[in-house]
């Protein structure tokens, strides 16, 4: 979240020069990949959690887990 907030302030100065422009791009590009890198193990977790609640043939419980984040986000 610190890679997003850096990326918000520097996003309103990167029209003013290419310094700032560049700052803003490596901010923004760095706090993507962690993003993408946090959604990739949260996938890999939730994916041993189906696993091993479909060896305890625990179906329902796997199939809620499996549910939850293929659900629709409610608005706020």
């Amino acid at each position: 979240m610190d890679l997003c907030n850096k990326r918000r302030e520097l996003m309103h100065g990167k029209h003013l020069n290419k310094v700032s422009r560049t700052k803003y791009q490596k901010s923004n590009r760095e706090a993507r990949k962690e993003m993408k890198e946090e959604k990739m193990e949260r996938i890999e977790e939730t994916c041993i959690n189906i696993d091993t609640d479909m060896t305890t043939c625990s179906n329902k419980k796997a199939y809620n887990t499996l549910k939850t984040p293929t659900k629709g986000y409610s608005r706020r």
